[in-house]
């Protein structure tokens, strides 16, 4: 790296604390160019207290972790229609503690878009958690990148939500074109003659983001987004996604707002470069308060099915079902402080209630004890062990019937918690 990136661009938060530098040493840095000062962690913003590391990947392997990563989009393609690169998973490489995706204009084949031949075939990669590896609903998401040079490409760092698009979560897009730009989008709602609601900002660092690393990070949470660029925040807007969302890092090349490649008949390779990504969710008290207050469905891990109130009277039974939409499979999730929550089936208005180890689950009216209050403790991948407040344990899954559980990490006592 040069000198340039040492005295300008601002550490991640946890790089290592100041140190005094001779003028001497400087003088070498600017005779070889500069040194690589890559920090070996993150934190969110105000340090790690009161949160929990939910992902991490710092690529130190020799290919892209299989347990995290996909080197396609959600449907297995390799291909999306809104740029004209094509996604190969040979464009995705890890080295020397990098993970490398390339951009670049294959001679040996042709680049064919809606009948029109373009020349040599446009490619690029893709990383995603999407399809089981990891989705979270809040928190705090942060990478160090490089991004990628190049009139026609846009490097981006975003989030999606494997049901529908929208919505979409951008933490960071730079187009090649105005690297000195970084582009904070969330997109939500309904699409409705190709229109639906997006809000979108920019935030110009006054150098070249495809020639620095920087770190970009957004903490989401049930009221607002906050964007952050190494560290400082550069804007915030009031929330609409509510739903979890899995990580995306990608080059697009070739589209009507990033311009076309100017490597179309050069071998020019470009590169976006990632030293590691993380993802974390807030917790207190034991439990997790990122979760806003609302109505959710609540997905088992093991299945896929949702928790459903069998009855509606106190010592109603409650077990999971298929998802079909009624009340009785719609739960209230309502803070009561500490980290802890009341869920409260919306048909009946009776509370998600037990006493013992090995017991089924009920519904009973409210009383206000300890036993109606559960705790959010996040596991991996957007879901949480639902813990209770009186005796400790987690609610599992037994012949399709919810009982409380000692805790064992088994699928069927992760939950996680959709908006319907």
């Amino acid at each position: 790296m040069s000198l340039f990136f040492v005295a300008y661009s601002p550490p991640s938060r946890t790089e290592r604390t100041a140190h005094l530098v001779s003028y001497a040493i400087i003088v070498i840095l600017l005779l070889i160019g500069g040194v690589d000062s890559r920090p070996v962690h993150a934190d969110p913003p105000g340090g790690s207290s009161g949160w929990v590391t939910t992902f991490s990947d710092d690529f130190n392997g020799s290919d892209l972790d299989a347990s995290k990563w996909n080197k396609t989009w959600i449907n297995g393609g390799t291909t999306v229609g809104w740029s004209q690169e094509l996604m190969k998973p040979e464009n995705v490489t890890i080295s020397g503690g990098l993970a490398r995706i390339r951009q670049w204009c294959n001679p040996n084949e042709r680049s064919v878009y809606n009948g029109v031949d373009y020349g040599p075939q446009n490619q690029s990669g893709v990383m995603t958690t999407c399809n089981g590896k990891f989705t979270q609903t809040y928190g705090y998401f942060e990478a160090r990148i490089k991004m990628a040079p190049g009139y026609g490409n846009l490097s981006a760092f975003w989030m999606s939500y494997e049901n529908t698009w929208p919505p979409e979560l951008d933490i960071a897009e730079v187009l090649g074109r105005l690297p000195t730009e970084n582009n904070m989008t969330q997109h939500w709602g309904t699409v409705i003659n190709n229109q639906h609601p997006s809000s979108l900002t920019m935030w110009d660092a006054g150098q070249d983001l495809t020639a620095t690393w920087h770190t970009y990070g957004c903490e989401w949470n049930a009221n607002e987004i906050i964007w952050y660029v190494d560290g400082i925040e550069r804007k915030r807007m009031v929330n609409n996604i509510n739903v979890p969302m899995y990580l995306e890092l990608n080059i697009h090349s070739g589209n009507s707002w990033a311009g076309y490649p100017d490597n179309w008949n050069n071998p020019t390779q470009h590169f976006m470069e990632i030293d590691w990504v993380r993802g974390w969710q807030r917790g207190s008290g034991g439990g997790n308060t990122s979760i806003g207050n609302g109505t959710y469905r609540v997905v088992s891990r093991a299945d896929n099915r949702v928790m459903d109130a069998y009855g509606s009277g106190d010592g109603g039974l409650v077990g999971v079902w298929d998802w079909n939409g009624s009340s009785n499979q719609r739960w209230q999730v309502e803070s009561a402080g500490n980290g802890e929550y009341y869920l409260t089936e919306s048909r009946s208005g009776k509370l998600l209630d037990d006493y013992n180890n090995g017991n089924d689950i009920k519904l009973w009216s409210y009383w206000g004890g300890a036993n109606q209050r559960w705790r959010m403790i996040p596991t991996t991948g957007g879901f949480y062990r639902m813990e209770n407040v009186g005796t400790g344990k987690a609610v599992g899954v037994n012949g399709g019937i919810l009982q409380q559980q000692t805790y064992s990490g088994a699928n069927s006592q992760q939950w996680r918690f959709e908006i319907p």
